[in-house]
């Protein structure tokens, strides 16, 4: 999902984790900015919205999933992925659990440029894991 969001591709449909599964420690992308991949399920629609083809090429690592996209054109814009308005929430309506917001938000550029800015994602989810004061 990641891979998708710096480039000239729309998200048609996506469908994030329905947990906050675990904590911060060692995350390097914004929560929520992912989408879940689980087999014969629609999780994830996207659009090229390039004039040229793109090839999306994914492997694997020891620990990680790893991803190029390719095209035969470099393309003239270029995406800046922000998150907004994190937070946590005790949600006195939910038996007082914990849940995470936040927003996606993508800047393009073109020519150094700012073009615009959307909002992609809005993301409320119960956290799994054990809270501390020292975690939120």
């Amino acid at each position: 999902m990641w891979i998708f969001l710096h480039a000239d591709i729309e998200i048609i449909e996506r469908h994030h984790h329905s947990v906050d599964a675990f904590p911060d420690s060692g995350r390097t992308l914004p929560f929520g900015s992912g989408a879940t991949v689980f087999s014969n399920y629609v999780d994830l629609k996207i659009k090229n919205t390039s004039p040229h083809p793109l090839q999306l090429k994914l492997w694997l690592t020891d620990t990680c999933l790893k991803g190029q996209l390719l095209s035969d054109q470099p393309s003239a814009r270029k995406y800046h992925i922000i998150e907004k308005s994190h937070r946590f929430v005790r949600h006195a309506h939910r038996d007082g659990n914990h849940f995470r917001f936040n927003e996606i938000y993508r800047e393009t550029y073109e020519k150094g440029v700012k073009l615009g800015e959307e909002k992609i994602f809005t993301n409320f989810a119960p956290m799994v894991y054990e809270v501390t004061a020292t975690r939120i």
